[in-house]
C-alpha cells in the first residue's frame, strides 16, 4: 500500500497549485473554452487518483491500514476538507461497491452522480474521515502537533480535524488559538471547532474574545446552550442598552428551554424593542415544549402584542402545537397582503399545521395574495372553522 501513497504523492507534487487547493483556478486568467475543458479533465483525473488511493487503503485489513494514517492526515485530507456542495456523504456508493475495483467504483460514482467530480470528491472525503476516525488513537497526536505548530496551515488542518472528529482532548488548545489569533478565518475555525466539541462552558470565552462585540458568535452560543441552564454571562447582556445585544442574548438563551427563564421571558415581553420581543416568543415556546404548561398564558397573551411581527411569531409557533388560541391571529395575518410573500406563505402553512387543511388556499407565487377569488373562499372557510372550533 505504501507504493500507492508514494505514487500519489508524486502526482500531487506535479499537479498542486501553491495554495494547496485541489481545483486549480485563477480569477485573473481568461481561459479559452479548450483550456477550460482541459483543466476540468485534469481536475477529474486528480480527484479520481485521490479517491482510488483512499478507497484502496480502506480495503486493506485493519493492521495494514496502520501507517497509512500519515498519508490520509497530511496529504489526502487537506485536499478534501473544503466541501464544494452540501452533498450527503455515503450516498454515492452503489450496492455492489465491494465487487468493483476502486477505479471502477470511481467511474461509476462520477457517471451516476449529477455533480460528477464534486460527488466523487465528497465520496473520497467521507471515506478519508471514516478511516481517520477508525485510527483515532494514532491521529490525535498529529492533531495535537498541528495545533501547537507556528505554521498557519498546520493549525488550520488541526482545527478542522478537531471539529470533524470531535476531539474533546483539544479544547484547551483550541481556546488558546481563539484567544491569541488575530486572523478572522482562523478565529472562525476555532469557534466552529468549539461548537462541534459541544462544551457549554466555553460560552464565556466566546463572549470575551471581542469585549466590544460580546455576541459576535451568537449562533454558536445558541447551539451550545441547547438543553443547558441559562448561562450567567449571557443573562447579564439582557440589560444592555444596545438593542442588538439584547435580542442576540435572547436568541442565545431561547434554545435552553429551562424553566428558570419563565420570569425572564415575562419581563422580556415588556421590552420596548419588537425585535427583542420576537426572540422572547421563541424562548417562551421552547420552555412550553419542555412540558411547562404554566408558561402558556404568558405566551397566549403575546397574541395581543402591538407589533404585527411579534404576533406573527407567536401564532406560527402556537400553531405548531395545535393551540387554537392562535387561530384569530392567523386569520388576521392570512387576510394581510402587505407582508412579504415568504412570511405570508408561513402563515398559510401554519393554518394547515393548526387545522390539517389549507382550505384550498393557493400559495403559488403567481397568486398568493389574499384578494383572489379562490383565496377569499379559503379565508372564509378558515373563518368558519374558527367559529366551529372555539379555543379555551
Amino acid at each position: 500500500m505504501r507504493s500507492i501513497s508514494i505514487f500519489f504523492l508524486m502526482v500531487l507534487c506535479l499537479s498542486l497549485v501553491t495554495d494547496g487547493r485541489v481545483f486549480a483556478k485563477s480569477s485573473e486568467e481568461e481561459l479559452s473554452p479548450e483550456a477550460v475543458a482541459q483543466r476540468q479533465k485534469e481536475d477529474e483525473e486528480r480527484i479520481k487518483k485521490i479517491f482510488v488511493t483512499v478507497e484502496s487503503i480502506a480495503r486493506l485489513p485493519y493492521e495494514q491500514q496502520q501507517g497509512e494514517e500519515v498519508y490520509l492526515y497530511q496529504e489526502a485530507y487537506p485536499l478534501l476538507k473544503d466541501r464544494d456542495y452540501a452533498l450527503i456523504p455515503g450516498s454515492f456508493a452503489p450496492e455492489n461497491a465491494a465487487q468493483l475495483s476502486p477505479e471502477e467504483l470511481a467511474s461509476m460514482i462520477m457517471a451516476r452522480d449529477a455533480n460528477g467530480i464534486y460527488g466523487l470528491k465528497e465520496a473520497a472525503r467521507g471515506k478519508c474521515l471514516e478511516l481517520l476516525k477508525k485510527h483515532r488513537q494514532l491521529v490525535v497526536p498529529m492533531i495535537w502537533a498541528d495545533l501547537e505548530n507556528d505554521e498557519y496551515w498546520n493549525r488550520d488542518r488541526g482545527l478542522s480535524l478537531t471539529a470533524e472528529l470531535a476531539v474533546t482532548e483539544m479544547i484547551l488548545k483550541v481556546l488558546k488559538i481563539l484567544k491569541e489569533s488575530r486572523d478572522d478565518h482562523e478565529i472562525r475555525q476555532a469557534v466552529y471547532a468549539l461548537e462541534r466539541l459541544g462544551d457549554f462552558s466555553v460560552i464565556e470565552n466566546l463572549i470575551n474574545k471581542y469585549p466590544e462585540k460580546p455576541l459576535e458568535f451568537f449562533e454558536t452560543m445558541r447551539s451550545l446552550s441547547k438543553g443547558h441552564p441559562p448561562h450567567p454571562a449571557v443573562l447579564k447582556l439582557l440589560s444592555s442598552e444596545d438593542e442588538e445585544q439584547r435580542w442576540k442574548a435572547v436568541y442565545v438563551l431561547a434554545e435552553s428551554g429551562d424553566a428558570a427563564l419563565i420570569p425572564v421571558f415575562q419581563d422580556l415581553m415588556r421590552d420596548p424593542s419588537a425585535k427583542v420581543r420576537e426572540q422572547a416568543v421563541v424562548m417562551g415556546y421552547m420552555i412550553l415544549k419542555k412540558d411547562r404548561p404554566d408558561v402558556r398564558p404568558s405566551l397566549v397573551a403575546v397574541l395581543s402584542d402591538p407589533a404585527r411581527d411579534v404576533r406573527y411569531y407567536a401564532a406560527i409557533l402556537l400553531a405548531e402545537i395545535k393551540d387554537k388560541a392562535c387561530a384569530p391571529v392567523l386569520l388576521e395575518l392570512l387576510k394581510d397582503g402587505s407582508m412579504e410573500e415568504w412570511r405570508h406563505s408561513n402563515v398559510v402553512q401554519a393554518v394547515n399545521n393548526l387545522t390539517g387543511s389549507y382550505f384550498g388556499y393557493y400559495n403559488g407565487s403567481d397568486g398568493w395574495q389574499p384578494t383572489t377569488e379562490q383565496n377569499q373562499k379559503a379565508i372564509a372557510a378558515f373563518a368558519k372553522w374558527i367559529e366551529d372550533n372555539p379555543h379555551e
